[in-house]
């Protein structure tokens, strides 16, 4: 038994080391989002990438959502959209208590945004046409 703790009690502690770290690396990005210091956010979801596999499923919406949110205010559109639909069904399959409900407004907000197809912001709209010539004007062609 004392030899199976010994071969059992390393690995547990390697598992429980790698884990939070990534989550920790997780957290200091979602913090530098936060301060808006999207440089270095991003460049900590960069080296997350290939670490992705380590996350468990609150680390990897939370990094998809995030890195997405991240790439839409730095207006990289294309990655944006990747990350944050990516995120947005992992998150609606997961707890809803994963994202806090400004981030998940937040997600949804620039999805609508970005997304080819969806309708733009009343606001975005394109201008109305211009009005007709005045009656009895010539129209120059």
């Amino acid at each position: 038994m004392r030899g199976l703790m010994r071969g059992i009690l390393p690995l547990a502690v390697l598992v429980l080391v790698t884990g939070c770290g990534v989550g920790r690396h997780v957290q200091k990005g979602v913090n530098a989002y936060n301060a808006n210091d999207l440089n270095r956010a991003m460049m900590i979801w960069s080296d997350l990438d290939a670490r992705q596999g380590e996350m468990n499923e609150k680390g990897r919406v939370r990094y998809l959502v995030y890195r997405g949110l991240t790439h839409h205010r730095l207006g990289q559109r294309g990655p944006a959209v990747t990350y944050l639909k990516q995120g947005q069904l992992l998150y609606h399959q997961g707890d809803p208590r994963w994202l806090p409900p400004h981030v998940v407004s937040e997600m949804q907000a620039a999805l609508q945004g970005v997304t080819p197809g969806v309708a733009p912001a009343p606001s975005s709209a394109p201008p109305p046409p211009p009005p007709p010539p005045p009656e009895g004007a010539t129209e120059i062609q």
